[in-house]
C-alpha cells in the first residue's frame, strides 16, 4: 500500500528531540505501511542524521541534508520528494499523540479543500517568557472539532495539507524565517482553502527557547510582519480581530515603547517572577511584544508604514 500521509519535519541541532518524535511516530495507531516521514536536516552540525540512521523504523524514513535555509525552505525540500497524498508538516520539538495521523486523516476524508491544525500542548523546559501564539491553544481547545479558524492560528508545528493543495498554493515562501505559516495560510485562504481544527490530532512541544531566543525570535517576527504586510496589505485583515482599529495615542505610545531602552536583563528577571503574581502574565506579553514592534520599526521604510501596521495589530 502506498504512503496516505507523508511526514515533513525540518530540524536544526536537536538530535534528542527528532529522536524522540520518531519515537512517538513509531507507536501511531495508521499502520506504518499508509505514511512515511521525510527529515529534512536543515544545516544540522550536532550528529542528528547519524542518530536517526543508527535505528531501524517501521516506516518508510528518508533524511535530507541541506545548508541552512531556514524551516520554510526545509518543508518545502521534504514536500518536492512527498508521495503521500496529504503532508503533514511537524516541527521537531514535537512529540504526537498515537492517533494523531489516525485522526489528521480521518478529518480530511470529512472536509474537502481543507488544511487542518491539530493542537499542541506545550511542556516547558525552562522558565521563560511566552511567546504570544501559545496564548491561542487554550482557545483553540474550547472550538469544536473540524471548526474553520482564522489565518494567525495556521501553525505549522501540527499542520495537514493535502499535497495538491500545497503545491498549487505554492508550498512555503523559503524568503521569511518566521512566520511562514501564517503566510501560507494567507495563501490558502485566498484560494479558497477552509483551515479547521482538528481536536483529535494531538501533540506535545517541549520548548526548550532561552528568554534571548525568545526575544530574537519576536524581533525577527516583527521585521517579517512588515515585509509580508508591504507585499500583502490585506494580511492583517484576515484574522480574528478584523476591523479592530488603535486610537493615535495608543500607536505613539507603542512607538514609544520601541524607542525607551528596555535591558535584556530586566526580560529574564521577568521570566523568572512565578506566573501566579498578579500582573505576571500581563508583563510577559507586554516584553514579548515590545522586541516585537523593535523589529517591525527597523524594519519599516517610514514612520507612515510602521504607524499603519499598528493600527492593524
Amino acid at each position: 500500500m502506498s504512503a496516505q500521509v507523508s511526514v515533513i519535519i525540518p530540524s536544526y541541532n536537536r538530535r534528542n528531540p527528532l529522536v524522540r518524535l520518531l519515537d512517538s511516530l513509531a507507536e501511531q495507531t495508521l499502520p506504518a505501511a499508509e505514511f512515511e516521514v521525510f527529515v529534512v536536516l536543515d544545516g544540522s552540525s550536532d550528529d542528528s542524521a547519524a542518530a536517526v540512521h543508527g535505528r531501524d523504523w517501521p516506516f518508510a524514513l528518508q533524511v535530507i541534508e541541506q545548508a541552512n535555509a531556514g524551516a520554510g525552505a526545509a518543508r518545502n525540500a521534504g514536500a518536492a520528494l512527498a508521495g503521500g497524498e496529504f503532508l503533514l508538516f511537524v516541527d521537531d520539538d514535537v512529540v504526537l499523540a498515537p492517533r494523531a495521523l489516525e485522526s489528521h486523516l480521518q478529518a480530511a476524508r470529512r472536509c474537502e479543500r481543507s488544511a487542518f491544525v491539530g493542537h499542541l500542548n506545550t511542556v516547558w523546559q525552562t522558565r521563560n517568557l511566552e511567546p504570544l501564539s501559545h496564548s491561542l491553544w487554550s482557545q483553540l481547545d474550547r472550538l469544536e472539532d473540524l471548526q474553520r479558524i482564522p489565518i494567525t492560528w495556521c501553525y505549522s508545528g501540527n499542520l495537514l495539507v493535502p499535497r495538491s493543495v500545497f503545491h498549487e498554493a505554492g508550498g512555503f515562501n523559503a524568503t521569511l524565517r518566521r512566520m511562514e505559516d501564517l503566510e501560507l495560510g494567507f495563501r490558502l485562504d485566498k484560494a479558497g482553502v477552509a483551515i479547521r481544527y482538528c481536536r483529535g490530532a494531538v501533540g506535545t512541544q517541549h520548548y526548550a527557547k532561552s528568554t534571548d531566543e525568545i526575544l530574537a525570535d519576536a524581533v525577527t517576527t516583527g521585521r517579517t510582519t512588515i515585509l509580508v504586510f508591504r507585499s500583502e496589505p490585506e494580511f492583517l485583515r484576515r484574522d480574528a480581530n478584523t476591523g479592530r482599529r488603535h486610537n493615535w495615542l495608543t500607536r505613539h505610545l507603542a512607538e514609544l515603547a520601541t524607542i525607551l531602552p528596555v535591558p535584556r536583563r530586566a526580560a529574564s528577571l521577568v521570566s523568572a517572577l512565578p506566573l501566579w503574581l498578579p500582573g505576571c502574565q500581563s508583563v510577559r506579553k507586554a516584553l514579548w511584544f515590545r522586541w516585537y514592534l523593535v523589529g517591525a520599526r527597523h524594519a519599516a521604510e517610514s514612520r507612515a508604514e510602521f504607524h499603519a501596521l499598528l493600527a492593524r495589530t
